[in-house]
């Protein structure tokens, strides 16, 4: 089943074609990253794929995913719901640098194959969670969300530098194996001890300084790591978090690193990262810059805040529907970053530096985002005026490779490049639509949002390919959504040429704002159809726990009409203790019929396959039993990687201790 675009009303707009390149997507998107500290307080954009993933997975997907996404527990997923054309919008190619996660490349495909999470937000109801999904999240919710997160920090900054100056006052009793101390009237020392008088962690907390209003200065050492904190309510109303981190067999808490050595390290060990939020004579948020340096890469973020005053459109070329009589609000995002050394392109190569700017524009329950990617490749400077083949005398090479070395890379590389990229022009002219000499570059991407009561619109688009456009429609009655969306993408195998996709679903919330069942039809540009259940059932136990149980059957019908199928059951309990996994089993199924199915329990872990038909069934205990057969290999390595991702997400929800009830029985991965 697909849905037709009549069933849509287009959101009015005009544009100016400028890019004869195509590759397209999209639907609501997620606020940069870069509009919100890492750490909290808002929300963070998904990161890390290229523009033209969005297009080319569905064609590397050979079996459906088990779980709408990555799985995890009721009361803690997270992610962004109803996977359609959006994920081209909320991922760019801009890369941020990565943790160590699933080894299998299939596996995380599939997983994101699916259509939902069962996040869980906090304090949020599955009717207010339903509300989210048709909101318009504007550049004025932006900013609202880092007032209140900026507050809420300052609040509990306050506390603790009360409560350290308190204790060493002698006003508050010291916790067991906690000393304090009184500098001067500015500035106190607390000092955590182990019974053996071994430093676990001390905090300098310091206030009404020149620099900062309130200041958290502290190192602990835990499980072989060393780390870093500090915090600072800064005299100007802007804040300052910073986080370091790094391995040692050396307890170094009584030493308290400068900041300015790990942005300058090399060491691939260290993590370090700084978000700052700034503000303008007037108080008003004016800006938000964001660091993180980690394995060797590096990515930075800085968003501008500001009003649009004149009435000559959206950066030129959108005419609606906004009314231009009226200020916009903006929000103008630029990201660099650079990958690991030695990471390669799709070609092979070195991956170079990549730019991405991201534009908000909002105005009510409007609002428009472009979206520019970039691969930061040798260039010359701006040439947008010059005809094509005629080079001007002199010309000027840019060489973003130089700038950013072959070393393990820290801040003086990221600044070096975009120093480079600013010095050069590019950083304001480059558009996605003029550079002549690098016509790969992916063209200037659209969203247009609106929102009016319960029902949300929206449309994307790309600069000179007015065709390539995807509408959605999504409303809301009580705790259900229904989402329908269609439009045209660039064919997987004929960029050349457009392809239809289309899709629809309902979601619907239990009290606690989890995803309680969802039904979900996609069609995908090469031609592949996703049917996918999801059901949640919790029940009480008389130990005051909660047990839920999950299950999801997905079946893909690829362009030939072969059926493939997985299936997913989880069995989880959510007590004082926090969450805890009791099994999960997944199940494979090819378009012969082989079987594969990975399960673990407080049994163990097991593998099963099964011949075309179901036939000669079989326990799996290595890879010699595979007898050749490839294709049971690689059935076999979906059920496994699925069942991998699955108890991955309940560690990175509940941690650790969500795999005790199963973990003495797994076997090496």
């Amino acid at each position: 089943m697909t849905v037709s675009s009549r069933t849509y009303r287009p959101i009015s707009f005009d544009t100016k074609p400028t890019s004869p390149q195509a590759k397209t997507g999209g639907e609501k998107a997620t606020p940069s990253a870069a509009q919100a500290p890492a750490n909290e307080p808002t929300k963070k954009a998904a990161q890390g794929s290229t523009f033209r993933d969005s297009f080319e997975s569905s064609s590397a997907r050979n079996m459906p995913a088990a779980r709408p996404a990555a799985q995890a527990t009721a009361n803690s997923r997270k992610g962004t719901l109803g996977t359609t054309a959006r994920d081209t919008f909320e991922v760019g190619s801009t890369k941020a640098p990565q943790t160590k996660a699933s080894t299998s490349v299939k596996g995380i495909v599939l997983a994101a194959a699916g259509a939902a999470s069962n996040a869980k937000r906090k304090g949020l109801s599955g009717e207010e969670r339903a509300k989210q999904e048709v909101d318009v999240q504007s550049v004025a919710d932006t900013k609202a969300e880092l007032n209140k997160g900026q507050e809420t920090l300052t609040a509990e900054v306050q506390k603790k530098v009360d409560d350290v100056f308190a204790m060493a006052e002698g006003k508050k009793p010291s916790p067991k194996g906690v000393s304090a101390k009184k500098i001067s009237d500015t500035e106190a020392v607390l000092v955590r001890t182990d019974k053996d008088g071994n430093e676990l962690e001390r905090t300098v907390a310091k206030r009404d300084t020149d620099v900062a209003k309130l200041s958290l200065d502290s190192a602990s050492y835990e499980n072989g790591v060393n780390k870093r904190d500090h915090v600072e309510v800064l005299q100007d109303g802007g804040t300052r978090v910073r986080h370091a981190e790094y391995p040692s067999d050396k307890n170094e808490v009584q030493d308290l690193k400068r900041f300015e050595d790990f942005e300058t390290s090399r060491d691939p060990n260290v993590s370090f990262t700084d978000n700052r939020l700034h503000r303008d004579a007037f108080g008003e948020i004016s800006s938000l810059s964001e660091y993180s340096q980690s394995g060797g890469a590096v990515k930075g973020s800085e968003t501008n805040f500001s009003k649009q005053h004149n009435g000559n459109g959206i950066d030129d070329k959108l005419k609606g529907p906004f009314d231009f009589n009226q200020d916009i609000d903006r929000a103008d995002t630029y990201t660099y970053s650079i990958p690991v050394p030695g990471t390669k392109d799709a070609n092979g190569n070195e991956a170079p530096p990549q730019y991405q700017r991201i534009q908000r524009f909002s105005q009510g329950d409007v609002q428009a985002t472009a979206f520019n990617d970039k691969e930061l490749k040798t260039e010359t400077t701006p040439d947008s005026d010059i005809p094509y083949g005629e080079l001007p005398p002199s010309i000027e090479y840019v060489e973003y490779g130089e700038a950013a070395g072959t070393q393990p890379h820290n801040r003086e590389d990221l600044n070096a490049v975009r120093q480079l990229h600013q010095d050069s022009g590019w950083e304001k002219a480059f558009d996605n639509n003029n550079n002549l000499y690098d016509a790969q570059q992916v063209p200037k991407r659209w969203l247009v949002e609106t929102q009016k009561g319960d029902t949300y619109r929206s449309q994307t688009f790309l600069e000179g390919q007015p065709n390539a456009t995807i509408f959605t429609e999504r409303q809301r009655s009580g705790s259900t959504v229904t989402e329908r969306y269609d439009g045209m993408t660039p064919d997987p195998a004929d960029p050349e040429k457009l392809a239809h996709v289309g899709g629809n679903s309902t979601r619907s919330y239990a009290e606690d704002g989890s995803l309680r069942e969802l039904e979900l039809h996609r069609q995908d540009p090469d031609g592949t159809n996703l049917d996918q259940h999801y059901t949640s059932t919790t029940q009480k136990n008389s130990d005051g726990s909660v047990t839920q149980e999950e299950a999801t059957q997905s079946t893909y019908t690829d362009p030939q009409g072969k059926k493939s199928t997985a299936e997913q059951q989880d069995v989880s309990r959510l007590s004082n203790e926090g969450v805890q996994l009791l099994s999960t089993k997944n199940t494979v199924t090819d378009p012969e019929g082989r079987q594969a199915v990975s399960s673990v329990d407080e049994k163990g872990e097991k593998l099963t396959l099964s011949g075309p038909g179901g036939k000669d069934p079989r326990d799996i205990t290595d890879k010699s039993q595979f007898q050749g057969d490839s294709d049971e290999e690689k059935l076999l390595l979906m059920a496994g990687a699925n069942t991998a991702m699955a108890l991955k997400a309940f560690v990175d929800n509940g941690g650790t201790k969500a795999l005790e009830v199963v973990e003495a029985k797994l076997t090496s991965r």
